[in-house]
């Protein structure tokens, strides 16, 4: 996905209502606004076409290009899950089989 962007959490004001689709969120010095409801940015000053935004705390390395990459949102959610289960049990060593066949092991951040 060449056009994902990735928005610091910093940049979106605590007062911005999530999913209010018509709610602007202003980036990279108002060059672009991202509209949180839709999650796409769009560009303000200039025609581009529209990129997609996700809310993501999980990234995973690609093979192809060395850089990383966020899951989708409802996958991170589930990650997030099972690593909260992980930490609050202190059972680690686990590994999580998504129905996509991609595995993940969660390891002890220690």
């Amino acid at each position: 996905m060449p056009n994902t962007r990735v928005v610091p959490a910093h940049e979106c004001p605590l007062s911005v209502a999530v999913d209010s689709e018509d709610v602007a969120v202003p980036t990279d010095g108002g060059r672009y606004d991202v509209f949180l409801g839709s999650r796409t940015r769009h560009a303000v000053y200039w025609q581009e076409a529209p990129s997609q935004v996700r809310r993501c705390m999980w990234f995973f390395k690609s093979e192809k290009d060395n850089s990383y990459h966020p899951y989708t949102e409802e996958l991170s959610d589930l990650i997030e899950a099972a690593y909260k289960e992980a930490v609050t049990s202190n059972e680690w060593n686990k590994k999580l089989q998504f129905p996509s066949g991609e595995v993940i092991k969660l390891h002890n951040p220690k």
